[in-house]
């Protein structure tokens, strides 16, 4: 489970959850895309990554925003 807390345009924070095999997430006008590489993670391998995209509601990518990425064991 992966937690991120996400500012929108009235700087209001929100926390959002997605899980680990790719998910899509909802919040306001904004869209986050959530993607692992390689898409089935092979246990005992530390080299999967996470790609996660923010689109606006235009579907187009968000550039230049400050991300940071929370993860705990549940």
């Amino acid at each position: 489970m992966f937690s991120i807390v996400f500012f929108d345009e009235y700087e209001s924070p929100q926390f959002i959850f997605a899980h680990f095999f790719g998910a899509t997430k909802n919040i306001g006008n904004y869209q986050l895309v959530f993607a692992p590489y390689p898409a089935l993670p092979l246990a005992g391998d530390n080299s999967t990554l996470l790609n996660f995209s923010i689109l606006d509601k235009n579907n187009h990518n968000v550039n230049n925003i400050f991300a940071s990425l929370i993860i705990k064991i549940k």
